[in-house]
């Protein structure tokens, strides 16, 4: 029978989450509006860390930067 690991958060740092893993969010500063999957969380004493994965490539953000909804108007602006 394999382990399963589980993370357990005080409630202080559950709080503070505003995104959870396997979620679909988009970058606010991204103008194609690419969709991307919350691929991990990394909880750090300057603020939650996301890592975004968007087909092969995977980059670093904060939530300030990150959005639940696409900005349409930002995608047609081209």
């Amino acid at each position: 029978m394999s382990k399963v690991n589980k993370i357990v958060l005080t409630e202080k740092y559950a709080n503070s989450i505003d995104y959870v893993l396997g979620e679909t969010v988009y970058l606010k500063i991204d103008s194609d509006q690419l969709e991307r999957i919350v691929a991990s969380i990394a909880i750090r004493a300057t603020g939650n860390l996301y890592e975004l994965s968007q087909g092969t490539k995977a980059s670093f953000h904060y939530s300030f930067e990150i959005s639940q909804e696409k900005d349409v108007v930002k995608k047609t602006e081209e």
